[in-house]
């Protein structure tokens, strides 16, 4: 967003990886008050969930699937978790 203009992610889904805490979760945020249906990518699943269910508490549409970018059969099931999900923007 720039020039304090508000973009619209209504209708998109979007990924965000450590967006269970920090500058992650602040970004997992931002896109759901901006419409978007957050999948929230995290090693910790305790602190994923935890940020999921708070943006659903808010009325926003997230969802928590586990990723540990480090293995590559993380990074695979991750990619069909969340490619079931519908289309990634």
């Amino acid at each position: 967003m720039t020039g304090g203009s508000i973009v619209s992610f209504a209708g998109k889904t979007i990924v965000v990886t450590g967006a269970a805490s920090g500058i992650g979760r602040a970004t997992a945020e931002a896109f759901a008050r901006a419409g978007g249906h957050v999948i929230l990518a995290d090693l910790s699943a305790e602190n994923g969930e935890n940020a999921a269910r708070e943006l659903r508490d808010g009325g926003h549409k997230a969802t928590y699937v586990h990723l540990d970018v480090a293995s590559d059969q993380s990074v695979a099931e991750f990619a069909r978790a969340a490619l079931g999900l519908g289309e990634i923007h």
